[in-house]
Formats: C-alpha cells, structure tokens, sequence
C-alpha cells in the first residue's frame, strides 16, 4: 500500500480498512447542491426488491410494464440437491416488481420489447408432447401512451421577414457585393437584418461605415 493513501473515513468518523481510491468519481455522476431535490418530503416509491407472482385461479391476471427477462435460481428437480439458474420475466407494477418464470410466458415475452405496456392473464394448463403440464397465459399489449415522451412536432411554415423600401434592395446588394465591402451572401443577409430588414437603413449604414453584423 502506498503510505500516501488516504483511509476512508465512516459516518462517526472512524478511520476503516478501506483505501480512498485515486479515481473516485470517475464514471459516476454528481448534483450540484443547488440542484438536490428535498429528499425528506419526497414521497417514497415502490421497491424494487422482486417478488413472485403467482397465477393460482384461471382468469387471474396482472397489468404491467415489461421490464425484460431476468434469471432466478431454483432447485433442480432432476438433481437432488443442486440448484439450477432459469430465466423469469420481469413486470413493474405500481406496487412493485414481479417476477414469473413459467416456461410459455417467458416464451410469449421474447419477442415483445422491454418498456410495453401489458396484461397477462392466466388461461389454464396445457400438456406438452412429453405428457408434462404447463400453465399458459393470453398476453395482450395494452394501447397506453408512451410517458415521458416528447410529443410529437407538427410542422409550421417559417414566417418570411418583413422587408421595407424594397426598391432599393438592388442598390444595396450592388454596394455590399462592392469591391469596397466585399460580403458574401451571409454578411450581406445578417447587415439587413441588423437594420431592421429596411434597405435604407442597411444602405445608410453602409455609406456612414456601420457596419451591422
């Protein structure tokens, strides 16, 4: 250990085990102050520690969204005293997170994107070509509107700039074009709309060499 390294220090203040690393912060994000929310009136949300849900009686059914398909470990039937790892779906409710790891419904959920709004409704059991049971469920997508989704931009026209004396709009593009100013299209656009959009005023400003971009 480097005898320059700093000891992280706990809440009362007691120097622990545990080394300062040289990079803390990096990857991480922090607030300014400024910017805390008031955590002490916030309300408090739901936890995202998973339980299990089960479908007991047909027609039981649950709404959620779809957060994705997880793994849970169970103990292996054929292997007495092992444990094996299998996939589960993973659905947020307002309550909390569920989890369901019945082999059609984790087959369902596969081709359904993580974020869709959902019913699973439990529709029975069925028997496999291998003579074994297993529950089935209906899934059915749930025509919600996306949150926190921008809506959508509609098309406006683009309202055209005002002009004033516009029968001088040769001669002013003829004396900013001039080998005396020498503007491009840009430089000659952003004088004129300096003046107001009013040639006379961009022609004035020219011939009194104020120039207004």
């Amino acid at each position: 250990m480097n005898e320059n390294s700093e000891m992280i220090v706990s809440t009362s203040g007691d120097e622990t085990e545990l080394i300062k690393p040289d990079n803390f912060g990096e990857g991480l994000a922090f607030l300014n102050p400024d910017e805390m929310p008031d955590l002490e009136k916030a309300e408090v949300g739901i936890s995202i520690q998973p339980e299990y849900v089960e479908f007991v009686n047909v027609g039981d059914s649950i709404r959620a969204i779809y957060n994705g398909i997880g793994h849970i470990t169970t103990k292996d039937k054929q292997n007495p005293g092992q444990y094996k790892e299998i996939e589960a779906v993973v659905l947020q409710t307002r309550e909390g997170v569920k989890l369901n790891a019945g082999a059609n419904l984790v087959s369902q959920f596969r081709n359904i994107r993580p974020g869709t709004a959902v019913q699973v409704k439990y529709s029975g059991k069925a028997k496999t070509g291998s003579g074994n049971e297993v529950k089935t469920y209906d899934v059915n997508l749930l025509n919600v509107p996306r949150v926190n989704m921008p809506a959508p931009i509609t098309p406006t026209a683009t309202a055209k700039p005002k002009y004033k004396n516009t029968q001088r709009s040769t001669e002013y593009y003829s004396m900013a074009y001039s080998p005396e100013f020498r503007f491009n299209e840009e430089d000659a656009r952003s004088h004129l709309e300096a003046c107001g959009n009013d040639f006379s005023a961009a022609i004035d400003a020219l011939k009194g060499g104020q120039e207004q971009f």
